[in-house]
């Protein structure tokens, strides 16, 4: 995501909101599998891998079975925080970051503390709040890219021409993630 300004608007803005169609589908997909294979492998992770004392394996299953949905949910702000920094505005990106930190944390606290502290709780509000903040960082990157001529579309070939930057991308946040 490139802003090149042209009296406010770009000569290239179809291409650069196809590009982001385009890797919005690839994280979606990549979102879907990741969150899938954690939620399919909570089971056997809570049983092998950790030794929880104080929590039944149901609780714990559910526990990593949310991470995953979590990991899922989150995935999509890798890239919508990458197009805010190629469009060089990485104020709106630490404001919109800022706010719903706040808001986690105080849902987190006033939840937690007021009605019921669980572990559970406490991954439910991170998936909430951290989609709300996908939704609204789509609709403010929507709102700063150039306008185009006509809606966005998923284009293979775009992604073929960016696939070794992509790729190096992507193996970053795969590692992150695990």
């Amino acid at each position: 995501c490139i802003r090149e300004s042209m009296g406010g608007e770009s000569r290239h803005a179809d291409e650069m909101r196809d590009l982001l169609r385009s890797f919005e589908w690839l994280s979606l997909a990549t979102a879907l599998v990741l969150g899938t294979v954690i939620v399919l492998a909570a089971p056997f992770i809570a049983t092998t891998w950790l030794q929880a004392e104080n929590m039944s394996d149901g609780h714990v299953v559910a526990a990593i079975m949310l991470i995953g949905i979590y990991v899922a949910v989150q995935w999509p702000s890798l890239l919508y925080s990458a197009c805010f920094v190629g469009l060089r505005y990485q104020s709106v990106l630490s404001a919109i970051n800022m706010a719903y930190s706040l808001i986690q944390i105080g849902t987190i606290i006033l939840v937690m503390t007021y009605w019921f502290a669980d572990i559970r709780v406490f991954l439910a509000i991170q998936i909430l709040t951290t989609l709300a903040m996908n939704l609204v960082m789509r609709h403010r990157l929507a709102r700063l890219m150039p306008k185009s001529t006509r809606p966005p579309r998923f284009d293979p070939a775009l992604l073929r021409n960016v696939k070794r930057f992509a790729g190096g991308t992507f193996l970053i946040g795969i590692t992150s993630s695990v």
